[in-house]
C-alpha cells in the first residue's frame, strides 16, 4: 500500500469500519478483492476499507486521516 495523502479521507465509497491497527487495516484491505484503498484514522484505530481510488474526486481534509491505495 502506498500513503497518498496524510490529513485526507476519501468519502462516500466506504464498505466497511473497523477498529484495528493500521498493520490490520492493509491486511484488510488486501484480502478483500473489492477493496481500493483504505482510510486510516490514527488516533481513534479506525479503519474505513473503500471500494475505490482518488480518481473518484471525493479526498476532503480530514486531521489526523492517512489515505492508502493498493500499488
Amino acid at each position: 500500500f502506498l500513503l497518498v495523502e496524510k490529513d485526507t479521507a476519501l468519502v462516500g465509497h466506504v464498505m466497511s469500519t473497523r477498529t484495528v491497527s493500521n498493520m490490520e487495516c492493509s491486511l484488510h484491505c488486501a484480502r478483500d478483492q473489492t477493496c481500493q484503498s483504505y482510510n486510516y484514522y490514527k488516533e481513534q484505530g479506525i479503519c474505513e476499507l473503500n471500494n475505490e481510488t482518488s480518481k473518484a474526486k471525493r479526498l476532503v481534509p480530514s486531521m489526523a486521516v492517512e489515505y492508502y491505495e493498493k500499488i
